[in-house]
């Protein structure tokens, strides 16, 4: 069953959006304890607009059990995201360290974030149907335009996008690592 994430969720979802962050190389995961970075997640989690808040993610929950992750938002709201983004990471980091060339999310798009399934149900289809389940809720918004970034490291996730319609872009850099930019028009 897929549905919507709720705050009840926190510990499962954000050790998952750790992980990501630790496959991205993040400056944080690479630089802080664990611990700290948790905190850091947990706390976002629980707002309204921030880049990791529970109210932009969806959860495919099997036998009661989180099994995968999507998180996506619509692109215009980057400059909200971001007024939260800046403060908590100097309260939580001392410095903001800016790990972008540029914002992951363009602001004529729907941005899928994190696509993230939990070891033990990989090859299930859990990735698709959170893509697909993701994929309608922009659409419902009215958006032209479904995009996300791939790991040029990551052949796997980069067939199942091309799988669903996805295209490269463009690419660019997260923490010195290259990544490509996909698009999906919606017609």
């Amino acid at each position: 069953m897929i549905r919507p994430a709720h705050i009840r969720d926190m510990n499962e979802i954000c050790e998952l959006i750790y992980y990501i962050m630790k496959d991205k190389h993040s400056y944080f995961t690479e630089n802080f304890p664990k611990d700290t970075v948790m905190s850091f997640i947990k706390h976002l989690y629980v707002q309204d607009m921030s880049y990791f808040s529970y109210k932009f993610i969806i959860v495919q929950e099997i036998a009661a059990n989180i099994a995968g992750i999507a998180l996506g938002y619509d692109g215009r709201l980057n400059t909200e995201f971001q007024k939260q983004w800046d403060p908590s990471v100097e309260d939580y980091f001392g410095k903001d360290e800016d790990e972008f060339e540029s914002s992951e999310a363009q602001h004529d798009e729907f941005h899928l974030d994190t696509l993230a399934v939990v070891e033990t149900y990989r090859g299930q289809g859990i990735g698709s149907s959170l893509l697909t389940a993701v994929e309608q809720i922009a659409r419902l918004q009215g958006h032209h335009k479904f995009s996300l970034n791939v790991s040029v490291d990551n052949p796997n996730a980069q067939k199942l996008y091309e799988k669903h319609g996805f295209i490269m872009d463009s690419s660019f850099h997260i923490s010195e690592h290259l990544y490509y930019h996909m698009i999906k028009p919606l017609m």
